[in-house]
């Protein structure tokens, strides 16, 4: 780019002073054309390199929002991920509490697994948008809401026979 930019400069101001001394040669006056070409050679390099620095600019301007844009969607397929394993696991869960004193417990079962995968598929769907970054990140996060849920939802442990009568040796 920076050499882009020097030649930019550079050419038309060598044209212009190689048109003055041609002019100044072919029509010699008071005035030097050579001096008068190159300073106009020079200010229209000037004005070519502003336009390259500006493109350049602009596009790395688009290029830096592509990648916040880019950030804050994989930020926010992580959290949907996230979301959508709450609501998968959290239900299973919720599922599993109501199904087993459920006078029906197949239904329960069923419906909860048909509503929850529904869900879970539909979410995957939409947040991918056909990128294959966003759904791994999603997914990603579908397993740390499992992980979370596990951990929320286990029941504490209690202390075995033989750990209670260790307490009591002497």
């Amino acid at each position: 780019m920076m050499g882009l930019i020097g030649w930019s400069v550079v050419v038309p101001t060598l044209l212009g002073a190689a048109l003055g001394i041609w002019l100044d040669n072919r029509h010699p006056g008071t005035h030097s054309w050579t001096l008068m070409l190159l300073i106009i050679g020079l200010i229209i390099g000037c004005l070519n390199a502003w336009h390259w620095v500006a493109k350049e600019d602009k596009e790395m301007g688009r290029i830096r929002r592509m990648m916040m844009n880019e950030t804050l969607t994989l930020v926010l397929a992580l959290v949907t991920g996230v979301l959508l394993g709450a609501i998968f696991f959290g239900g299973l869960w919720w599922t599993v509490q109501k199904g087993v004193s459920s006078k029906r417990p197949a239904l329960w079962f069923f419906g909860s697994l048909l509503l929850r995968t529904s869900i879970a598929l539909a979410g995957f769907y939409f947040i991918a948008s056909g990128h294959w970054e966003r759904l791994m990140v999603c997914l990603l996060g579908f397993v740390i809401a499992r992980l979370i849920v596990m951990r929320l939802t286990r029941e504490p442990k209690k202390p075995s026979y033989v750990a209670q009568e260790a307490s009591h040796a002497p």
